[in-house]
């Protein structure tokens, strides 16, 4: 189907449809009607009408706040204002937020329970910690540091596997 993807039989798996969609198309498909026939050659038919769920979409955070004094912000929440979003078929998956350096120079990370990593080190700025139950991002400033951190990476997921990776 043109701009939207293919339909075809799935060979290893006979009686079932696979829809195939092009990389850029989301939202639902057009149907197509099959028609399945059994040994007596009785049969019927029916539509299969696809969806595709587009991945959530996240844009940078940032907070500001007194000189060392530690900064919080709720970052799947804070959508008011952004063009945070997440299918309407589907919503974010809580607790899946994952932090990291990402490319930040002069960054450690610290790692807990699973090898999650529970805090990002700025040297010479402070420390992200995210706390997966609330999904808040708390940077704690190191008392010599004023001006702008070098952001931490944050990666947040829906129920049905997307992620979304920003600062």
């Amino acid at each position: 189907v043109a701009n939207v993807g293919t339909f075809e039989i799935d060979s290893a798996h006979p009686g079932s449809a696979i829809f195939r969609p092009l990389s850029t198309f989301v939202g639902q498909g057009p149907s197509v009607t099959y028609t399945v026939t059994d040994s007596l050659g009785n049969s019927s038919s029916n539509t299969y009408t696809p969806k595709v769920i587009a991945p959530p979409i996240v844009t940078p955070d940032t907070t500001t706040g007194a000189w060392n004094t530690a900064q919080s912000i709720d970052v799947v929440a804070n959508n008011a204002g952004t063009s945070d979003t997440v299918d309407s078929g589907t919503s974010w998956k809580p607790s899946s937020i994952t932090i990291s350096c990402g490319t930040a120079p002069s960054c450690t990370t610290t790692t807990g329970a699973g090898n999650a990593v529970t805090s990002v080190t700025m040297t010479g700025q402070g420390t992200y910690t995210v706390d997966v139950v609330t999904e808040i991002v708390t940077f704690t400033p190191v008392a010599t540091f004023a001006g702008t951190a070098r952001p931490v990476t944050y990666v947040v997921t829906d129920m049905i596997g997307n992620t979304a990776t920003t600062t």
